[in-house]
This record gives C-alpha cells, structure tokens and sequence, in this order.
C-alpha cells in the first residue's frame, strides 16, 4: 500500500492522530474509544486497536472510517494509486452495486536486509579467534554450538556493528533481517538494529524463529531472539506487537490450540504489557500468560518449560475469545 497516501487519508478523515515512526495511532471506530489505541502501519495499511483487539487491512479501515463496502474501500485505493482519484466513494460505491468492479492493487513487498560485511560465521574453529569472546558470551547465556550453527549466528568485529553478536531472522531459509547483541558489558544500545530505510524491512515487519515456532503444537511468544531460542518460542523483537506481525502469526499458525505470551518480568509495567498484548490475539488463539520470577526473563529461568505449562488463560481473555467465535 505503499503508493496509497494512507497519511493524507487519516487527516482527512480521523478527529485526533499521532505519529510514530512509521505507523499512526488514531481512535477507534470500533470500540467509540477517545485516546488513540488504534494503530496502523503506514506501510503495509495493516491496523491493530490495543483496546478492544480490532485489527484489519487498509481496505477495512477506510470502510469502516468512511461507512462504505469493503469492495468500494479497495476500489477507491486503487483509484488512487492509478491516480484515478477524480472518483468519490459515493460514486464508487454506486458503480460496484452495478457489478463494475476494480482489481484490487498489488502489493509490493519490502526487501530483505543484508547481513553485515565480514561477519564470522559462530562458533569458530579455534577458541582463539577474534571471535572467540562473542562465542564465549552465548555459551554463557545457555546458547549452545549446535543452536549456533542452526541459527547462522555471527559475529563483527568492525564497523557499525563492531563487536557484536548478529542474529539473523530466516524466513525459508534466507535471511531477511538481522539484530546485532552487544557483547561487552559496557556497550550501548545492548541491542542495535538496523536503520530504518523506506522500503526495507524493520524489526516490526519481522518475527524471529517463526519457521520454527509454527510447526510447534503450541505457540509461545517471547521479547528477545534469546528468549526464543531458549523456550523455541517466536520473538517479536520488542514489547509491543505490530499489525504486520499480528498479520504474519494468523496467517501462519492458524493450527495452534493455544499460544502462551511469555515477557520479560523485568519493569513495573511488564504485566500490562504481556496482557495488551494477550487482548490482541485472544480472537485467533486460547491465550495464556506465563508470569516470571522478578527480574527474570524466558531465556534465564531454569526450565522455562515449566512456566509455559502453568500459565492460564485469564477470564477477560477468555471473554474476548468467545466473543470473537460468535462473531
């Protein structure tokens, strides 16, 4: 939806906004709310309300907004990345019900990003190389060689990314994304990811380990690539889960019984976090919620398995799911 004005669209026709990077939060038609819990992706048009769990394509925002078809809705985007927009809705609108229809328009998917010059594939051959350290580092964090290998994890001794671990994201075998762990005590940010460039994949397009993830039973969503490899759960490289990766997980993992959000339980507000989050995807899954130990995160308890299998589906969610099956 790259081409579609998305922006241009939510001034026109939203009370309040406020911009994020590249996404933009607005109120809720769904759930009348006054603040702006819902979110779109600038992007991919892909929207998510962190209150009530709405969530949608641009095609479904714009008639919800506009109180048109959806068919009018895609008609009307099309429109206007042929540069057609002389069109109303209205008149849209009007021309569908007569069975003259628009193709939806294409998607044009963001590329790749490339994994940095020099990298030295882990662990190495010899415990004296310079990469030794970095290796010694996730070994100490429970990583062993063989999930080293299996991950393709490297590291960079100069550069940008000097000294520090890097983490591809696969998707079918290639890798699409990095994040790149600082490996000395002293280096911030921990956790530096790559810039944010139109038309490339960010860390909110992503998922770490979904190929992995989805053939499991169950599904297990963790914060951290470490968090995931430990309990062989899907990362969403942060707290906050993005309408792009809400879109991959239903698209992907539609034969799970259940999904367990497993935070860090490391800030007064982690609770709330995993819960806003559990509220988003209780529609598609029984959700549950695994509660830490203080300051512990999946990748540092022992036997995080036993976390996953005590959590519970909290009765508001359970609400919510119902809900969503009599819909």
């Amino acid at each position: 939806m790259s081409q579609f004005d998305i922006e241009e669209f939510i001034a026109a026709n939203c009370s309040d906004s406020m911009q994020h990077d590249d996404e933009v939060s607005v109120p809720c038609y769904n759930c009348s709310d006054e603040g702006d819990h819902l979110w779109i992706n600038m992007d991919t048009g892909l929207f998510i309300c962190y209150r009530c769990g709405e969530s949608g394509n641009l095609p479904k925002f714009i008639a919800k907004v506009m109180d048109v078809s959806y068919e009018a809705a895609k008609g009307y985007i099309f429109r206007k990345i042929r540069g057609r927009a002389g069109e109303g809705l209205d008149e849209i609108k009007d021309r569908l019900d007569l069975g003259l229809e628009d193709p939806a328009p294409p998607e044009r998917r963001k590329k790749r990003r490339a994994l940095p010059r020099k990298m030295h594939m882990l662990p190495p051959l010899s415990p004296e190389h310079v990469s030794g350290q970095a290796a010694a580092y996730l070994r100490k964090r429970g990583v062993t060689d063989q999930q080293m290998k299996e991950h393709r994890i490297g590291y960079v001794h100069t550069g940008k990314f000097g000294r520090r671990i890097i983490v591809p994201v696969i998707r079918s075998s290639t890798s699409i994304y990095f994040v790149a762990r600082a490996v000395l005590p002293y280096m911030q940010p921990k956790v530096l990811n790559p810039k944010n460039v139109k038309g490339r994949l960010t860390a909110r397009d992503v998922l770490f380990n979904l190929d992995r993830g989805m053939a499991q039973p169950k599904g297990i969503l963790v914060e951290g690539v470490f968090d995931a490899i430990a309990t062989g759960g899907i990362a969403l490289l942060g707290k906050r889960l993005s309408p792009t990766q809400l879109d991959l997980l239903t698209k992907t993992c539609q034969h799970w019984d259940e999904l367990v959000v497993m935070f860090d339980n490391d800030d007064p507000d982690a609770g709330d976090k995993a819960e806003t989050t559990a509220r988003v995807l209780s529609p598609f899954w029984a959700v549950k919620i695994a509660e830490l130990p203080e300051g512990e995160d999946p990748a540092s308890v022992d036997n995080p398995e036993r976390y996953v299998d005590a959590a519970e589906e909290h009765s508001r969610l359970r609400r919510i799911r119902m809900k969503a099956r009599e819909l």
